[in-house]
């Protein structure tokens, strides 16, 4: 038994207590596409986008999708983003050429919040895209 009470007192007497931080978690670099209204509009067609060479992983049939992008892209310059869509006519591809864009983030305090990129995109009921901000936590109206 003292063993027992020797080991829990010296593991007691040295801990040190960490703060913790309750902040958001940080999310990786993102492109968010929009598809919602191209569904509705075209029933039983899909949706699918790339963005300087990585894919999204959906069916092709969710309206809201990410594409994580690797922290090499997250650059400020401009990529590819092409979106595949196919309906009963066939197949379109729209492309355009984007960067993601930065949200500052918070430096020190206990809970650093580092800087994180995204990019915005609705793809409209004719197919073709409109591209907007940044996703910061917020509304995000794409603009024209």
């Amino acid at each position: 038994m003292v063993p027992l009470l020797a080991c829990c007192a010296l593991l007691g007497g040295c801990a040190t207590l960490m703060p913790v931080c309750a902040g958001a978690a940080v999310r990786p670099p993102i492109v968010g596409v929009d598809a919602q209204g191209w569904h509705h509009a075209h029933p039983g067609g899909t949706v699918h986008a790339c963005y300087g060479g990585t894919c999204d992983r959906e069916d092709g049939t969710t309206d809201t999708f990410e594409i994580v992008v690797p922290q090499a892209d997250a650059d400020g310059r401009k990529h590819d983003l092409a979106v595949t869509i196919t309906d009963a006519t066939g197949t379109t591809v729209s492309s355009e050429r984007v960067a993601l864009v930065r949200i500052p983030g918070r430096p020190g305090g206990p809970c650093p919040f580092p800087d994180q990129w995204s990019r915005e995109v609705l793809v409209r009921d004719d197919g073709t895209l409109q591209v907007g901000g940044a996703d910061d936590g917020g509304i995000v109206v794409p603009t024209p």
